[in-house]
This record gives structure tokens, sequence and C-alpha cells, in this order.
């Protein structure tokens, strides 16, 4: 059986997704969204950063496919005399008013296919594994949050490991990006030569008309932009 690669399959419902190795190891996921902190994280950290696979014998091989059309993902465990799919999605319903809901899910189950073949089932999620393992005298810089809506009602509660701050000697500060506004001149001109000579490259979120400004305003507060939200009014 292989053992972890960086070939990855990956599965999401727009909201959060799911990196799986092609040895069946979930080796990230954040919950209940894409920024969230890590349920899984072995692809940062392969001691500390936890994971769910499916193990067997060193006799099997695997193989990773899409069911066709969807974003279904399954990988086959197979030897000479057995042989079983793992199939993995993130479940997204249409409602009746043509919303979408997407649960904070992964869905996995296992499809025998011949034989009596034996696993383990490795599940070891490593909730806020990043803060409960920094080194001593430790820095932790926060910035942003923009999906929050920056409402008391919505922010996630604290890490439970945040008392490691204090064991390890750690500093958790935040900032707000104008903090550093004398620093922008400077900074504009180095980014567009970085832009310029295609050291970074950008994503934009375009909506069009103005009477999607409301909408589109709405949407940048729920995290649903993908790059840079825009909206165009005209030609």
């Amino acid at each position: 059986m292989k053992s972890s690669t960086l070939n990855f399959g990956i599965i999401g419902n727009c909201q959060s997704s799911a990196l799986i190795n092609e040895n069946s190891s979930i080796d990230w996921c954040c919950l209940p969204q894409f920024d969230s902190a890590s349920v899984f994280a072995k692809i940062l950290d392969e001691q500390k950063g936890g994971s769910f696979k499916i193990e067997c014998g060193e006799t099997y091989s695997t193989s990773q496919k899409y069911i066709e059309n969807t974003s279904i993902l399954v990988t086959k465990f197979q030897n000479e005399e057995n042989s079983f799919e793992v199939i993995d999605f993130m479940p997204r319903y249409q409602k009746e008013n043509g919303s979408f809901y997407s649960p904070p899910e992964i869905i996995r189950f296992i499809k025998l296919l011949k034989g009596k073949p034996k696993f383990k089932i490795l599940y070891d999620p490593k909730l806020e594994y990043a803060l409960g393992n920094i080194a001593q005298n430790a820095r932790v810089v926060m910035c942003g949050g923009i999906s929050s809506g920056y409402t008391m009602e919505r922010l996630a509660a604290g890490p439970s490991t945040i008392f490691n701050l204090i064991i390890q000697r750690g500093k958790m500060e935040g900032f707000i990006v104008i903090d550093y506004a004398e620093q922008f001149p400077n900074a504009i001109m180095e980014l567009a030569g970085w832009v310029a000579e295609g050291k970074i490259t950008y994503k934009e979120d375009i909506a069009e008309g103005l009477e999607n400004c409301p909408d589109t305003l709405a949407n940048l507060f729920k995290g649903k932009n993908f790059g840079k939200q825009l909206l165009k009014l005209s030609d």
C-alpha cells in the first residue's frame, strides 16, 4: 500500500473543502468554512497535524477517480483476493427557494467489491493543533475575518488551547491594515512591480449591475466571493 505522497483529490461544498491523499488519508480540512480552524492538517505536520485514514496491509494497491460529472471521490483498494472502495464527498443541498445549504460534513463510506478485506480506521482529528503546539516564545499574528461580518454574534468561540500561550510564553497580537497606512505608497510600488513580473497573480470576482450591489456586499461578508470582490456598473 502506498505511503503518503503529494497526490491529492479534493472534495468540497462551496463552504469548505478537504484534501484526500491517494492512500485515502484526509490530510487537510477546515470546518465549518474555508477560513476556520483546521480539523485535519497532516499536510502541514506529519506528527501533530491530524488525519483520517483507512489503512490496509502492504499487499494492497490504491487508485483514485471521481464519479463522472461529480465531485464525489472514490479511492479503490485492491489485492488479488479483496477489493473495496472508500467514497468521499461533502454534501450541498438546494432548498425550495433556490438557495443552497452546505452543512459542515464529510460523508465517508466503504463499499465492498469482493472478498473479505481487513483494514484499520485511523481517526485522529487535531482541533486547533497549531496553537496547542507552538514553540517557546512563539508569536501568533491575527488579521482579517470578513466572513464573520465583524459582529459579535457571529464570532467563533476562542480556542480551547489558549492556555498554551502562557505555558510557552507565547504572544498573540492582532492588527488592522490601516495600522500600517504610512507604508502603503512603498508597498503599492513593490507589489505593482511583482504583479508586472508575474511573481504575484490574483483573481477577481466580478458582479455586474448596480441592482446587484446589495447582494454583492452581503456576499462579501459571508465569504462567498472567490478573489477580490468587484462590482461592474457599466462598460
